[in-house]
């Protein structure tokens, strides 16, 4: 070579080597104009125009190396990494498989080979080859990390832990295989390990943005939220830009009841990519429990904008726009729902959907599809179960268990409870309320654990600990509700009680109780769960509480001298065609009221708009403003007739309306929840209320509002009979429950399986 051609090849390896890599590949080709025959040239013009980016160039130059030197293997490698670069994966493959046949060893060429294969689509192929690659390579450690990755992908979970594993037992501190481990398990379902693994990794790399997210995502799946919100809070303050983090925190805040600071979040996260629709969907959530139905619904339209195919969107507009009693679309959100369900696709929250559709043939789909998704922990095989001792023991598991409801219903029974026979445990399943009604649920149970900070896995270990012999699930898919602890087994036998009027459609839920009106034996195939059929009606109910007398109608804006329907129900359960059945009797009864519940702003407005355009003067419809417990129960009184909803009936409103005197109009449906008027009806002493169809239903109340001998009748049935009607017996209903328990649990003591059980009247 000329002395000015090695001038210039030393002048151009220095550039190459301080980055101005244009100006070297051009006194390369000047270099090589004078000396064509040296490969090693062709080689550093073709690394030279690769750094670049300029792949035809760069093969040209190490296909005139490769002429030079037919045989090289580090020519064909950086040939095969210009192809692989260029997406022409086959020409790839074959340069780097010449490589391995020419020299075995090579440290780059095994994972390159594989990267060619996984690029072809022969990813199975792939992994394979980096197994058996990994077994001679001198630093396997790029092949497991690889071959995780890529399992991973195909959700392979075990295998890819087992692959980040390998790299541990090299190098325990690799911050990247603990992280990837870590998520490898928190998808497997394995939180708790995947908690001690991202922790292990922590102490490594503390500074890691995605480790304390992964940490704080863990942390969450076992409800150790407090904590959770710390790690995610330390992920974004290590990245601020991390938008799908503040979502998160956004989710854990709303499980925390801290919607406002959850809200925040979720805005946060959209400020910086507003194109997440997980996070418009999480805001949606948010708006919608703070009762701002309004922003809930504009929230959930532009989820659905984005990904249409988001879990959990259409149920939660359609269940919003029923909150404003805006029922516009109100069919097409019935219809996308049913489409949803059948093709298993997006997936729909049972919990909303029953309020909404009177179909129990697609709430058990929708319910087992929902329960499979929730990923919920594996029954648990230690500690074993105890045997039952001389008394069974019972655990009832609720969120309510305070001034709720559920436990003005339930009060009675636990302090009714045989204590010759049965035990009684109470688990407070989400954040306590230290009221009045709580410290006497309390006193009622002979024991009482507190398990809302425990994950499921420790809660079922608790009662299997306590001895449970039966736990009794009082919230199903509700509001705190927690599947997990079930799914782990918290008891031999595992019962759903009252809170859920609805199938958990889950194998490990063995009994519903029931009676025969909520659940006839033709019904019986729309549930998961074996029936136990109550004599009577299925709700209990407390008949010490006070039945207090009701105050003047003026001061509750109520006419004195005019008929009252009322339906203080949730705006959430009218339609569109129980509504305009209730304007038609407002029309038929001259001067008569509909006194409804307040739901707020919007759903007064909707309500207020649609009854004038059906002819009714708005001033006909008054609104009952929420009250404490007490005071509403009596304002109850001053109603002539309460009217209730399908496909979602009056469940503890009705029982109230009863207790109170008022008779109650109902639809029955074919669901559970559009049964219960027809139920507590039953058990009243007044099937005669119970109507199939809307002519029905608006015949007998007109003739009830119009023939004042006849309600005045049925009144003084339910005055004069309330202590003795078997809808308010809490004692009649304490012994068929637990002739229930006791029945399900000698099948269980003789070796059978769960089966129907109908319990016998007294």
């Amino acid at each position: 070579m000329p002395a000015a051609a090695q001038d210039e090849l030393q002048t151009a390896l220095g550039l190459h080597r301080s980055g101005q890599l244009e100006a070297a590949a051009r006194l390369y080709r000047q270099v090589l104009a004078a000396a064509p025959a040296r490969p090693d040239i062709w080689q550093m013009l073709g690394l030279a125009e690769f750094t670049q980016g300029h792949l035809p160039q760069a093969l040209e130059a190490f296909d005139a190396a490769a002429r030079l030197v037919p045989g090289d293997a580090g020519v064909a490698f950086n040939r095969g990494l210009v192809l692989h670069q260029a997406g022409r994966s086959q020409e790839a493959l074959e340069a780097f498989e010449s490589v391995l046949s020419r020299q075995p060893a090579h440290p780059k060429a095994p994972l390159m080979k594989a990267q060619a294969l996984h690029a072809l689509g022969r990813i199975d192929e792939a992994v394979r080859w980096l197994d058996a690659a990994a077994t001679s390579a001198a630093d396997p450690v790029p092949l497991w990390l690889l071959q995780g990755e890529w399992l991973h992908g195909l959700h392979d979970h075990a295998g890819a832990a087992e692959a980040y594993r390998r790299v541990l037992g090299r190098q325990p501190t690799h911050a990247d295989a603990l992280c990837n481990l870590g998520s490898c398990l928190l998808r497997a379902g394995r939180a708790g390990e995947a908690v001690d693994v991202l922790s292990q990794a922590l102490r490594v790399a503390p500074a890691q943005a995605d480790l304390w997210f992964n940490h704080g995502l863990a942390l969450a799946r076992l409800q150790r939220r407090v904590e959770a919100e710390q790690s995610l809070g330390e992920a974004l303050r290590l990245a601020p830009g991390l938008a799908v983090a503040w979502t998160q925190r956004g989710l854990v805040r709303s499980a925390l009841r801290r919607l406002d600071a959850a809200v925040a979040d979720f805005e946060q996260a959209l400020r910086i990519d507003p194109g997440q629709g997980e996070a418009w969907a999480a805001l949606g959530h948010a708006r919608l429990d703070l009762g701002d139905a309004p922003a809930a619904v504009d929230a959930y339209q532009k989820a659905l904008a984005i990904a249409p195919q988001t879990d959990f969107l259409l149920d939660a507009l359609a269940l919003a726009r029923a909150r404003l009693c805006d029922w516009r679309h109100a069919q097409a959100d019935r219809e996308a729902i049913e489409a949803a369900i059948r093709r298993g696709s997006p997936l729909v929250s049972p919990a909303r959907i029953f309020a909404l559709m009177d179909r129990p043939d697609l709430l058990l789909p929708a319910a087992r599809s929902y329960v499979t998704h929730l990923r919920l922990p594996a029954a648990l095989t230690a500690p074993a179960f105890r045997p039952a001792g001389r008394r069974l023991r019972i655990g009832y598991f609720s969120a309510d268990l305070h001034a709720h409801a559920t436990a003005f219903l339930m009060a009675r029974l636990f302090e009714r409870h045989d204590r010759e026979r049965f035990e009684i445990v109470g688990f407070q399943l989400g954040p306590a309320r230290r009221d009045a009604m709580h410290e006497r649920l309390r006193a009622a149970f002979d024991e009482f654990h507190d398990i809302d900070a425990l994950d499921d896995v420790t809660a079922a270990r608790l009662a299997r600990e306590r001895g449970l012999q039966i736990a009794v699930d009082l919230k199903g898919l509700s509001l705190h509700a927690r599947p997990g602890v079930f799914a782990a087994r918290a008891a031999p036998l595992q019962v759903a009680y009252l809170g859920y009027p609805c199938t958990l459609g889950a194998d490990w839920m063995d009994y519903l109780v029931a009676d025969a009106t909520v659940v006839p034996p033709d019904a019986r195939a729309h549930y998961s769960e074996k029936i136990i059929t109550l004599p009577g009606s299925y709700q209990v109910n407390d008949e010490t509480r006070a039945c207090p007398a009701p105050p003047p109608r003026s001061q509750v804006g109520l006419p004195e001298d005019a008929f009252v329907f009322c339906s203080l129900n949730s705006p959430y359960k009218i339609t569109a065609e129980v509504f305009a059945t209730w304007m038609a009797l407002l029309r038929d009864v001259p001067g008569s009221v509909l006194w409804q519940l307040d739901g707020g702003e919007g759903p007064r407005q909707h309500l207020l708009q649609a009854a004038a355009s059906q002819g009714i003067d708005p001033s006909r419809i008054r609104f009952a403003p929420l009250l404490d417990p007490q005071a509403h129960l009596a304002r109850i009184g001053c109603a002539d007739l309460f009217l209730d909803t399908l496909p979602c009936n009056a469940h503890t409103s009705a029982s109230d309306a009863l207790w109170m005197g008022v008779p109650v109009v109902t639809l029955a449906g074919a669901g559970f929840a559009g049964r219960v008027g027809a139920s507590l009806l039953q058990a009243a002493g007044l099937p005669e209320l119970i109507c199939p169809t809307l002519a029905d239903y608006r015949q007998t109340a007109l003739a009830l509002a119009t023939q004042p001998g006849r309600l005045l009748a049925l009144k003084r049935h339910l005055a004069g009979q309330r202590h003795v009607l078997p809808l308010f017996d809490s004692g009649r209903f304490t012994r068929h429950l637990e002739c229930a328990f006791e029945m399900i649990w000698q099948r269980h003591s003789a070796g059978l399986p769960p089966e129907h059980v109908d319990v016998p009247a007294d």
